[in-house]
């Protein structure tokens, strides 16, 4: 089972190509996360976001019915974060600053 830094590199590989968001039960696959304990371990990577003054990497991960985030995660317009993750990490992938 992945650990708060494991699935922040995960997410933040995945919003480097896209910016689309990929389900809790997706997540799980990749991370072997239950649904039910994401919600702390998306909670660390939120503080982890806010603290290095990077884009809400939460708003990547939706539910599968609703294409939401989970309440209190993904900012005010989990959409428009989504953008800023891509850019934001797309741009460190390829090794250049980030505005």
């Amino acid at each position: 089972m992945a650990n708060a830094g494991e699935v922040y590199e995960l997410l933040a590989k995945f919003a480097a190509v896209t910016y689309e968001p990929i389900t809790y039960g997706h997540l799980e696959a990749l991370t072997g996360v239950p649904k039910h304990f994401q919600g702390a371990m998306l909670k660390s990577v939120q503080k982890r976001c806010a603290a290095d003054g990077e884009p809400d990497l939460t708003s990547m991960v939706v539910a599968t019915g609703t294409r939401e985030v989970a309440e209190g995660h993904g900012g005010s317009d989990p959409a428009h974060e989504r953008r800023n993750c891509f850019e934001f990490h797309s741009a460190r992938a390829k090794g250049l600053p980030a505005d």
